[in-house]
């Protein structure tokens, strides 16, 4: 299992509740830390990661320009972040995606949301 407190992150990246509640939904099996196993994996890219990773700077440069000619004083944070987003979307980037790993019965809400159409 990665997630789990390692050198690369002391504090680990796997919220505590999911860990248990796997424990809890499969009792019989032996979840084992990898470690940073997995990160050794993944600091080897490919050329088409690294082209991938590219066009990502290309659109966070974009987004940051965005920022820098609309943010002023009296200008709403959401407006700010809309602009932000439309760039990204207008120039390729996909919606943001980021996830929030809830095995609690009521988890916290986030304030990024799916996109309905």
């Amino acid at each position: 299992m990665d997630g789990l407190a390692g050198p690369l992150d002391p504090d680990g990246w796997l919220p505590h509740s999911v860990y248990v509640r796997l424990n809890e939904l499969l009792p019989e099996t032996k979840l084992i830390d990898i470690g940073d196993m997995l990160e050794q994996v993944r600091a080897i890219k490919s050329a088409e990661e690294i082209e991938v990773m590219q066009r990502a700077a290309g659109l966070g440069d974009l987004m940051l320009q965005a920022c820098r000619d609309i943010a002023r004083p009296g200008v709403k944070e959401c407006e700010v972040y809309g602009r932000m987003v439309e760039v990204m979307l207008a120039n390729g980037g996909e919606q943001p995606t980021l996830f929030l790993w809830a095995c609690d019965r009521h988890p916290y809400s986030t304030t990024f949301q799916t996109l309905s159409i």
